[in-house]
């Protein structure tokens, strides 16, 4: 499994609970279609969950999907942002770990 990607990622709080990355930062996404999968990667952040999968699945012309859930409501999550390649997803998962811990430090103000 390559874990350069995940390991410049800081999850600060979160707890990876399912990791299925295997994407090689190195080798262009349209040759690793087999690791664009719908079910990558989820985050536990208490009552959110960071949730990233590729859609359609193994289908190299889809796009990663990064969504952050509340309370397991897969149905209205409370973010939602799409990435083609791999310097957009980071930036997008970012975006999304930021938003939970900023969520999770109003709950306990």
């Amino acid at each position: 499994m390559n874990d350069q990607f995940l390991k410049s990622i800081n999850f600060r709080s979160g707890v990876i609970t399912y990791n299925d990355f295997d994407i090689d930062p190195l080798i262009p996404l349209i040759e690793q279609e087999f690791s664009l999968k719908e079910d990558i990667l989820q985050v536990d952040y208490g009552p959110y969950l960071l949730d990233l999968g590729w859609n359609p699945d193994c289908n190299v012309k889809g796009k990663f999907v990064v969504r952050l859930i509340h309370n397991y409501d897969w149905q209205n999550p409370i973010q939602r942002f799409e990435a083609k390649d791999l310097a957009t997803l980071k930036e997008r998962l970012q975006e999304v770990i930021d938003h939970a811990e900023a969520l999770l430090s109003r709950a306990h103000a």
